[in-house]
């Protein structure tokens, strides 16, 4: 069975360090490949968790608050030996600005909410993401309160010129989303999960 490492940071809950993990991201991977968490803090060096990287078949890289160096660096590494990876909200912004990209401040709130669909983006028929879901447009749910102001990524969908899909389709697969496809029970975002596992 394929390994599939999940970054996770270490936090802490009730004076315990403690490793948290979405339980619908890993509900999208229970019994189609092995779940291989690996905890970083700000402190973590590449080197320490480089060979965990190394023994997995792709990497995703989960939502969360801010971008740590390391992460930076291991997109960079990732993208260089061409190894699947897949991106959620803070894990895309984290791949647009590894590959020379910059993040930006949203003015407002608009973008942070906890409804199931929040907004439609439209999908360029040039991108991976086209291929994946065969639709120019879908609706999505949006909680993030920065954005990709530009990157080396190809843009594959964007709402009101906000990138939501980053992608390299010179890659076996190296895409990442704004919203969170593990919260969204639609075959749309079925076929995101279904896409990277298969290209393992």
């Amino acid at each position: 069975m394929k390994k599939v490492g999940i970054f996770t940071r270490i936090d802490k809950l009730n004076n315990k360090e403690i490793l948290y993990i979405p339980l619908n991201i890993y509900k999208k991977f229970f019994k189609r490949v092995n779940v291989i968490l690996i905890p970083f803090s700000l402190d973590t060096k590449f080197n320490d968790i480089m060979p965990i990287v190394d023994m997995c078949d792709g990497i995703l890289l989960p939502g969360g608050d801010d971008i740590y160096p390391l992460e930076l660096e291991v997109v960079k590494y990732l993208y260089e030996i061409d190894k699947p990876l897949l991106g959620i909200c803070l894990g895309m912004q984290t791949m647009g600005v590894s590959i020379n990209g910059c993040l930006g401040h949203l003015p407002d709130l608009s973008h942070k909410s906890n409804k199931k669909y929040v907004h439609e983006i439209k999908i360029s028929r040039d991108s991976l993401l086209y291929k994946i879901i065969n639709k120019r447009s879908i609706l999505v749910n949006s909680r993030h309160k920065d954005y990709i102001i530009n990157t080396s990524l190809f843009a594959g969908a964007t709402y009101n010129n906000i990138i939501e899909e980053v992608e390299d389709k010179s890659k076996r697969c190296f895409f990442g989303v704004q919203w969170h496809p593990e919260d969204l029970e639609d075959v749309n975002n079925e076929k995101i999960f279904d896409f990277f596992i298969n290209s393992l």
